[in-house]
């Protein structure tokens, strides 16, 4: 369950397309620098961290794509059980 202060801050979140824009500038900057041996001019953090926090983004980015191509519970029931609804009408699952 959702707390009353993350459905705020999910509320205060929107997401148009410059800010979709700017966070992929400021990872392609990140890319080119590491690509050209200058990490160290663009951060403070150790190697092992910005690989530590690119590895969260790109987690988190993949379970968003999951979530927004999931059906929710809001969705009817069949299309949220993704039509288990019909193999057990049918006999069940063992049939």
């Amino acid at each position: 369950m959702m707390s009353n202060q993350n459905e705020t801050q999910i509320r205060h979140l929107f997401m148009d397309a410059s800010a979709f824009e700017g966070l992929h500038e400021v990872i392609d900057r990140l890319h080119d620098a590491a690509s050209a041996g200058m990490l160290p001019d663009v951060t403070d953090l150790d190697p092992a961290e910005v690989i530590g926090w690119l590895q969260d983004l790109v987690f988190t980015a993949n379970e968003t794509i999951r979530e927004i191509q999931s059906p929710t519970p809001e969705d009817s029931l069949d299309e949220y059980l993704g039509g288990l609804e019909s193999v057990v009408t049918q006999g069940g699952l063992n049939a």
